[in-house]
């Protein structure tokens, strides 16, 4: 799985902490209902610098409340946060290595899927697919995966959109990269995999998890026309918020 650089790392760090309040508000009527537990064991995966897993910790300050952090990069912050936080360096390829089954109450999984590249289009996906399947392992059978992401539906053909900005978010052409850079992509050069919808759905489905809430966002209009163009997108719905349950086998 391929890594962030330095000055991605940064403005990661940034967005998390920009974010994080209005996110717990975001899933605050979904996860309320855990507060009526004695205690919560809690996964953030991919949870950076640990602003957003400190959050929820104040959210259930009151509870016997345990929250683990797993990302594959180091933040500086970690050690401040050691102290009400467990921090785990390691990739979300282990996480049945290290957590047993049936372990979590609730997990987030914060702008992270489209993260998860690897040196193809195809491998990403099944990938994705992989770490989906992990998480159902670790979820307890009545937990609940709570997930942050995008949804860029394709034109014509549901799957194009996706493919194109793998290809060109993960290009290392300069020029390539410096046409990402002006659309927005913080991941020029490392390379991003956005899903539809539909992609959403199937590889939820062939994990045995489905979508029991769906909060979904506006349209994104600010640079909308060349972006459809471009990146042949038909729409695109940012920070969309999917409360996941396991289908039990």
């Amino acid at each position: 799985m391929k890594s962030i650089n330095e000055a991605q790392k940064i403005q990661y760090e940034k967005l998390e902490k920009a974010i994080c309040k209005d996110l717990l508000l975001r899933y605050e009527p979904y996860i309320s209902k855990y507060k009526n537990n004695d205690s919560i064991k809690i996964l953030d995966i991919g949870g950076a610098s640990g602003h957003f897993a400190l959050e929820v910790k104040e959210y259930f300050i009151d509870k016997n409340c345990e929250i683990i952090v797993v990302d594959n990069t180091a933040f500086d912050t970690w050690e401040e946060f050691s102290n009400r936080i467990t921090f785990i360096q390691s990739s979300a390829d282990n996480l049945d290595d290290i957590f047993g089954e049936n372990t979590f109450d609730i997990i987030f999984v914060n702008r992270l899927f489209h993260h998860l590249v690897r040196e193809s289009w195809k491998k990403t996906i099944k990938g994705i697919s992989n770490i989906m399947g992990k998480i159902y392992k670790i979820l307890k059978n009545d937990g609940q995966l709570c997930i942050t992401d995008h949804f860029y539906d394709g034109l014509v053909f549901d799957e194009i959109c996706s493919k194109v900005i793998y290809i060109a978010s993960s290009s290392t052409f300069k020029p390539i990269m410096e046409i990402c850079k002006k659309i927005g992509s913080l991941s020029a050069g490392v390379g991003v995999c956005f899903l539809s919808y539909n992609m959403w759905l199937k590889l939820l489905n062939e994990n045995n998890l489905q979508i029991k809430k769906l909060d979904l966002a506006n349209n994104e209009f600010i640079r909308a026309k060349y972006k459809k163009i471009l990146l042949l997108n038909r729409k695109n719905t940012l920070d969309n918020i999917m409360i996941v349950k396991k289908k039990l086998k």
